[in-house]
């Protein structure tokens, strides 16, 4: 009796106006009107005098979001399937797991927590893989000569699998941005106790963890460069062999333009005797002591801090040194009522302080601002890189007691690219990728939604017969 009833509830909410589960189907359903509507969802007619009807409000359903998915592929798509074609790849983030931790809670019970999946599309929101993976990132490295850190044009991708043993345990592959080119996940975690297999970057590629004493160098375009073991640096009796690269790699290894350095005391935070031993990352070489040619840092590379197209004092934002010889001061261009900016984004200038959120031009004309709501918190911050052109802001609000979602606004020089209440907001590259309470998000930097799927609560109700 139930299993009849459902239905004829579900349209009599819809006709009403009230709000439901958006859909899990990725298609869009064209909107009823009354030239569409079949002789059984014919307008209802005029109620007898003294009772009551219930109206279908179609304008309600039209103003409702409705999904946007577009696929590359036909079907689920499992993984990354290398081709060209695809052109740039972004993350989006379209679904959710529950995740069971080692630790119980106060009442014993296990404690568990959701995390996000991500996916690949392509730059116009069109889906090349499904949200099947735990994380996708960029990996990047600090550059000493220039005291900066550099992205690679790369993709690392994690995702939990079942071994053998059927036990879990986290896999990575690595693809070119483009997906032109994929490993694979065929890189474990070289110790359970990290879950993550260790990812090493330099300016030569990605040193990844096969085992606690193998790893292997993936260069820029994909290719195997070159293997790394234990027995080329520690003798066999050493304590680090075990976990030589989870350990004395991954933790105690400097960089110095293309060369690396580590000391096998490190691991154990003794104190450090002896020299260090010293490899060049493009041939996985061991050299005999420190190479002439090792860059070394600025002198003042912990005094500035960069954006895009120039610098200034770390301790001070007043003065702006811009790459082209320009100087400008600030004390002499900015309104009297407005402190030094908190962080310095040309052409945009962000100030904070306890009642208050301001972003200006160069010149101090005010294009945002934002007041602190009355029992409530805000906070502004940079949401792109230092650096990076053109520059995001995003203004965080709390400004309800009943709600633990705060309002987010991202906004660029050119203006507001979106606001509304969100769980998480990432931006990569050129693109945000937003979750909503109802759904998940895929923008361009011109605030254009790319890709929009609903997210839905999987609830397992019994049967009713």
């Amino acid at each position: 009796m139930m299993k009849r009833i459902l239905p004829a509830l579900l349209c009599l909410l819809l006709l009403s106006g009230c709000a439901g589960q958006p859909s899990p189907s990725a298609e869009v359903t064209p909107t009823p009107t009354a030239e569409t509507l079949s002789p059984s969802q014919s307008p209802l007619p005029e109620p007898p005098g003294g009772s009551v009807r219930v109206e279908a409000h179609w304008g309600m359903l039209e103003e409702r979001a409705r999904p946007l998915a577009r696929r590359w592929y036909e079907g689920y798509t499992e993984d990354l399937l290398p081709a060209d074609g695809y052109g740039p790849l972004v993350p989006y983030i379209g679904g959710e797991k529950l995740v069971t931790w080692g630790w119980p809670t106060e009442d014993g019970s296990p404690y568990v927590s959701s995390e996000y999946l991500y996916g690949f599309a392509t730059a116009h929101g069109v889906m090349v893989t499904d949200a099947v993976f735990d994380s996708i990132y960029a990996p990047a490295y600090y550059d000493v000569a220039t005291a900066s850190h550099r992205t690679l044009p790369l993709w690392v991708v994690t995702r939990t699998v079942i071994s053998p043993e059927g036990e879990p345990h986290t896999a990575a592959g690595v693809a070119a941005q483009d997906g032109s080119w994929y490993t694979g996940l065929v890189f474990s975690s070289s110790d359970p106790a990290y879950g993550t297999p260790h990812v090493i970057s330099c300016e030569t590629g990605l040193l990844m963890m096969e085992t606690p004493e193998r790893a292997v160098m993936i260069g820029l375009d994909g290719t195997e460069l070159y293997r790394l073991t234990a027995d080329q640096f520690l003798s066999p009796d050493s304590e680090a062999r075990s976990w030589f690269f989870s350990g004395a790699i991954h933790f105690g290894l400097w960089q110095r333009g293309p060369y690396w350095s580590f000391q096998e005391a490190l691991i154990y935070g003794s104190e450090v005797t002896g020299e260090p031993i010293w490899l060049d990352s493009r041939t996985g070489t061991r050299l005999d002591g420190q190479p002439d040619d090792v860059p070394t840092e600025p002198e003042d590379a912990w005094t500035r801090t960069f954006f895009s197209g120039g610098w200034h004092d770390c301790e001070d934002t007043s003065v702006l040194y811009f790459d082209d010889g320009t100087v400008l001061d600030l004390t002499l261009t900015l309104p009297k009522y407005l402190a030094m900016p908190r962080y310095v984004a040309p052409p945009l200038l962000i100030f904070e302080d306890e009642y208050s959120a301001t972003v200006t031009d160069l010149e101090g004309n005010i294009l945002f601002r934002w007041d602190v709501p009355e029992g409530g918190f805000h906070s502004i911050s940079l949401l792109s890189s230092p650096g990076e052109d053109p520059p995001l802001v995003q203004y965080h609000r709390w400004d309800d007691p009943d709600s633990y979602i705060p309002v987010e606004t991202v906004l660029s020089p050119e203006g507001i690219i979106y606001s509304g209440r969100v769980d998480v907001l990432t931006a990569y590259g050129d693109t945000l990728s937003i979750v909503e309470p109802e759904w998940y998000l895929l923008l361009d930097i011109r605030g254009n939604e790319l890709l929009r799927l609903p997210r839905v609560a999987m609830l397992d109700h019994p049967a009713d017969d």
